[in-house]
């Protein structure tokens, strides 16, 4: 570190050998539109636009990517699964070596699972057809019965004085030998 005559020096010499802001704001190229004009604004709007990035909901290169390979090689899972509600019970059993049973359940399965991207998902309504809003009920303390316990004095104490009370002295206690202790 300079410190002094020499500092100073340095500094000086410095100084000297940068250009001033104003010098290097000549170096940059003129501006095609002059700031706030219509020309201007539409420019930086292109450039927003531009730069915004994905849409929300678009999906990225890789998951595109791999969607179109799968689709390509094995066929869209959709249609595939729904291909084979064609079968009835029976030939879905004989095809797959299982019981009726549980080939309808297999089919059943497959068809609760394509239910909802064709049939939407209604809200619950009353016997009038109006909207039922959800309910939430919150319920503290509501399945603690105590006849020792007065509406004066809050639930939670009830136990905290029990574990408060030492056991009774007067009661037998049994004591056992530990395990694997000769009797």
């Amino acid at each position: 570190m300079l410190t002094g005559e020499a500092g100073r020096a340095v500094l000086e010499e410095l100084e000297a050998q940068a250009p001033a802001t104003a010098e290097q704001l000549e170096l940059l190229p003129p501006t095609r539109f002059e700031a706030g004009s219509e020309e201007h604004g539409r420019l930086v709007e292109a450039v927003r636009r531009d730069r915004a990035g994905r849409p929300p909901g678009a999906r990225n290169l890789a998951t595109r990517d791999m969607v179109a390979l799968v689709r390509r090689t094995i066929g869209d899972p959709f249609h595939e699964s729904a291909r084979l509600l064609l079968h009835s019970p029976a030939t879905l059993a004989a095809e797959l070596g299982c019981t009726k049973l549980e080939a309808f359940d297999r089919l059943e399965r497959i068809r609760a699972d394509l239910r909802p991207y064709i049939y939407a998902r209604l809200a619950p309504t009353d016997a009038n057809g109006l909207a039922v809003p959800p309910t939430f009920v919150m319920a503290i303390g509501a399945g603690r019965s105590s006849a020792s316990s007065s509406p004066a004095e809050a639930p939670w104490l009830e136990d905290f004085r029990r574990s408060l009370t030492p056991p009774s002295l007067t009661e037998p206690q049994v004591i056992e030998p530990a395990a694997g202790s000769p009797p």
